[in-house]
C-alpha cells in the first residue's frame, strides 16, 4: 500500500514545506516548516490558494528521495540513443479509462524522449535534481 502524503509549494515563503493536515472543509492545509532564524519548527495553516499541493508518488529515486509530483528528475535513458542523461517533470495524469490518475514523466527535452512514461518501472536510475517551484532555470534545461 502506497503512503498518501504531500508536500507544498509556500507562495508567501518561496520554499517547499510539509504538509501536516488538510482541510477540505476550510479549504486550507496545516503546514510546516523550519524557521531559518532560531531554527524552530513553526506549523502554520494556508489557504489552498496560498500554496500547490504535490502528493507522493509512493516510489523513491536512487538515493531513496521520496518522488513528489511537481518534482524534476534526471534519468539516464541508456537503452534507448538519443536520450542519454534527460530531465522529465512529475505530473500526475488522468487515463483515458475511468478514472484512474497515475504519475508520469514528462520529458524537458527538445523533442520527445520516452514521453509520458508511467513512473513504478522507471525509477531505478533516477535522481531528484530540483522541482518546477524553486528550480525554474531547470525547465529551460536543453541537451547537449
Amino acid at each position: 500500500m502506497v503512503d498518501i502524503k504531500f508536500k507544498a509549494y509556500d507562495k508567501k515563503y518561496d520554499c517547499i514545506v510539509e504538509v501536516v493536515e488538510i482541510s477540505f472543509e476550510t479549504s486550507s492545509a496545516l503546514v510546516e516548516y523550519v524557521d531559518e532564524h532560531d531554527g524552530d519548527t513553526i506549523q502554520e495553516y494556508r489557504d489552498f490558494k496560498d500554496v500547490e499541493l504535490m502528493q507522493y508518488t509512493g516510489q523513491k529515486d536512487m538515493d531513496g528521495t521520496e518522488i513528489y509530483n511537481g518534482y524534476i528528475i534526471k534519468r539516464d535513458d541508456s537503452d534507448i540513443s538519443k536520450c542519454k542523461n534527460r530531465l522529465y517533470i512529475v505530473e500526475s495524469k488522468r487515463s483515458g479509462i475511468g478514472d484512474c490518475v497515475g504519475f508520469v514523466f514528462r520529458s524537458l527535452g527538445e523533442y520527445p524522449c520516452n514521453e509520458n512514461l508511467f513512473i513504478p518501472r522507471l525509477v531505478d536510475d533516477c535522481k531528484v535534481v530540483g522541482n518546477v517551484f524553486e528550480n525554474k532555470e531547470l525547465l529551460k534545461w536543453k541537451e547537449k
